[in-house]
């Protein structure tokens, strides 16, 4: 329910950096990780100073194996 309005809000602001993030994190926790990650570096790109965007991309890339970029992100 949670992810449905976040994508209605997200389609009146398509890039709103948190709305992202959120979007991101939620699909984190429902274990979608490749749509995590999708939302997820939206987010950054939007925000690149976002701390929390930067962990939850960190920590969706760890979950997805991959290694290098969650230290490039959390570095970030």
């Amino acid at each position: 329910a949670a992810l449905t309005e976040i994508d209605a809000l997200l389609s009146r602001e398509p890039s709103d950096p948190i709305l992202l993030r959120v979007r991101g994190m939620t699909l984190y926790r429902l274990g979608r990780m490749a749509d995590a990650e999708a939302a997820l570096r939206r987010a950054v790109a939007a925000a690149p100073d976002d701390p929390a965007a930067q962990y939850w991309l960190g920590a969706t890339l760890h979950e997805r194996g991959d290694r290098a970029g969650a230290r490039g992100a959390f570095a970030a």
